[in-house]
């Protein structure tokens, strides 16, 4: 299991995790890449409250809603027994659903080795983005999601 934060081209790290970006998140299960879901701005507050959501669902089980900025899906994540199940609806017509289903272990390992990677190419482009508020927000996350999974 991998998973891949794919940046918009041609704009560095950093504009991204200061500014709004394109961010496409793949998961890649099987040998085959899966879009998990794209935001189009606020990048950096998005896999900020989504990390916050994985924190959530494994501390209390329940499923956790994440609107997406810049684009009409709603993510919902739900664990059941050992799986991650990560659906999409659109906010206009439910009838556009789809999911994924993931052993949840797996991807909470795969999703902090990426944002650990994330993390430390944005502070080796600039070792002062370590007092950004997004930086540390973002780190906080990583962090606590580490000391929960060990």
């Amino acid at each position: 299991m991998q998973i891949r934060f794919e940046l918009e081209e041609g704009i560095s790290i950093l504009n991204n995790l200061y500014f709004d970006g394109y961010l496409k998140v793949f998961a890649n299960n099987n040998n085959e890449d899966e879009l998990l879901f794209f935001t189009t701005t606020g990048h950096s507050t998005i896999l900020g409250d989504f990390t916050s959501k994985l924190q959530k669902l494994h501390q209390t089980g329940r499923s956790q809603k994440l609107t997406l900025f810049g684009n009409p899906d709603i993510l919902i994540l739900e664990k059941n027994r050992s799986k991650l199940i990560v659906s999409h609806s659109k906010k206009v017509g439910e009838n556009s659903r789809w999911q994924h289903i993931y052993n949840f272990t797996e991807f909470e390992i795969a999703y902090i080795k990426e944002l650990q990677r994330y993390l430390a190419t944005a502070k080796k482009a600039d070792t002062n983005i370590t007092t950004s508020n997004a930086y540390v927000y973002l780190k906080e996350g990583l962090d606590t999601l580490q000391a929960i999974i060990k």
